[in-house]
């Protein structure tokens, strides 16, 4: 092989039932999503149809070596990328597992600053990611609580993790243990059964407070049974972990089997979370209600409020568009007068 950067080539598509096992939205995620699986497999070992071959096809799509030029984000595909989340964490994601396999040193050194200074921003150590593309803007985990985008976060974050096993990186162990350890924390918060309810952006129409993700990866965690399915209370498929969108919950899965503990998340360790705005949680006994009295940046929509009273749930209409420093127009369900009262932090407005 020369030394031009390899690409991956995704398996030609199955004809027969026209799934070809891979992402197809539009714009950086999808590319990014099958190289993140794709290195993961192929760094591990793992069986896998994926194969290195050299660039060649100029086709977005198929192009599934990382932009090394962090700057290239902005305009690649037809998607315009690097102002969320999502896209930072699955091009660290993807440059960092790309590098520790076909990378130059400097590279694999660069590599891990932006995973590590992505999660230092996330955790409100640092203020923006800025690697030389200039890309910044905050990187907390209000973005673990959406709904439509669990999968694509989870993708990179198991992707990440399973990298740091794999190349054992004591830096990258440590930033993401410490990050399963404050998700977990948010699962306990808001569980109730098998199911975690939040508030959250960009709400799914059909279960706009519940993610069956997260609710496996919850269950993974804690050492219990696989929970039924919130739609239609069946259990979960025995193929469930074979999809690509769940690749996030057989990460976990996999390093569990391997003896990770996740950074001690799977031994009952929890560290207290930050998110961009400052989450309230009162709960007496099995209720709760939950919810951001105040949003500074989310969108587009907002679901405010999820309350479970008397064994129901309930959830707030939800905001249409960005939502952009604007108090929760919802009125408390209950008086929550001696209710115990937890405040999950943010780092854009005071605890009141």
């Amino acid at each position: 092989m020369s030394k031009r950067s390899p690409r991956l080539t995704p398996p030609p598509p199955n004809k027969g039932d026209g799934d070809d096992g891979l992402f197809h939205s539009v714009g950086f995620e999808s590319p990014a999503m099958n190289a993140i699986i794709g290195l993961t497999r192929i760094g591990l070992d793992l069986p896998t149809q994926w194969k290195l071959v050299e660039r060649g096809r100029p086709d977005h799509a198929e192009k599934l070596a990382p932009p090394l030029n962090p700057a290239a984000l902005v305009n690649y595909g037809t998607g315009a990328v690097g102002e969320t989340p999502n896209h930072k964490i699955q091009w660290c994601a993807w440059f960092w597992l790309w590098a520790m396999e076909h990378g130059t040193p400097q590279q694999r050194c660069d590599a891990e600053r932006y995973v590590v200074d992505f999660f230092n921003a996330m955790f409100g150590e640092i203020n923006s990611f800025t690697p030389e593309s200039g890309a910044g803007g905050g990187l907390y985990m209000s973005e673990a609580q959406t709904t439509s985008h669990y999968a694509h976060w989870w993708n990179a974050i198991g992707g990440v993790r399973l990298g740091a096993f794999r190349y054992k990186n004591a830096a990258i162990l440590d930033c993401t243990g410490r990050f399963f350890r404050m998700d977990a924390r948010l699962y306990d918060l808001q569980r109730r059964g098998d199911h975690i309810y939040t508030p959250n952006a960009r709400p799914d129409d059909l279960t706009p407070s519940n993610v069956e993700q997260r609710d496996v990866i919850s269950a993974l965690i804690d050492g219990r049974p696989m929970p039924r399915k919130l739609k239609n209370g069946r259990p979960i498929p025995a193929g469930w972990f074979d999809s690509i969108y769940n690749f996030g919950a057989w990460s976990v899965q996999w390093l569990l089997d391997k003896k990770d503990d996740l950074g001690g998340a799977a031994k009952g360790k929890r560290e207290e979370p930050i998110l961009r705005d400052p989450l309230y949680i009162y709960t007496r006994g099995d209720d709760f209600v939950s919810r951001f009295p105040h949003a500074t940046k989310f969108g587009p929509h907002l679901l405010w409020e999820v309350d479970w009273i008397d064994g129901q749930l309930t959830e707030s209409a939800v905001t249409r568009g960005d939502v952009v420093n604007k108090d929760c127009p919802f009125e408390l369900p209950v008086d929550v007068a001696g209710w115990d009262a937890e405040i999950v932090p943010g780092v854009n407005m005071e605890e009141t």
